[in-house]
């Protein structure tokens, strides 16, 4: 079962968000702060992480830069309400390819989990990864 750490500081985002993936067959946490949402990140490994990264209290992009660097497989998933809020540059630059403009369809983000973990998957079974 894939897991999935979503981060953001609205609750009802949250809240909603893990019914529909869960709904899918994934185990979903979730943190209203990007402090728990570090800690639960320190004690589990997860297969993606869907985040907002202009968080009240901490930046998004440090946190999926320390998620990755204790779980290099993770796929981020950024969601944002002012897509200016990043720049697709250093986006990119962190190994973020998908971003999400809230509000988005649940659908839109199913199909970027299930694409992500799609590629993820053929990238580790490529005999270049071995």
């Amino acid at each position: 079962m894939y897991r999935i750490l979503v981060i953001d500081d609205e609750a009802s985002i949250c809240e909603a968000l893990a019914v529909g993936l869960s709904s899918c067959g994934y185990q979903v946490d979730v943190a209203t702060s990007g402090v728990r949402g570090m800690m639960l990140a320190s004690m589990n490994v997860y297969d993606v992480l869907v985040i907002d990264p202009c968080l009240s209290h901490m930046d998004g992009i440090e946190i999926i830069r320390k998620v990755k660097s204790g779980s290099p497989r993770v796929i981020p998933i950024v969601m944002t309400v002012r897509r200016s809020c990043e720049s697709s540059e250093r986006l990119l630059r962190e190994g973020i390819e998908v971003c999400l403009e809230k509000p988005f369809e649940m659908k839109s983000l199913r199909s970027a989990v299930r694409n992500g973990l799609r590629e993820r998957e053929r990238e580790w079974q490529s005999p270049a990864a071995l």
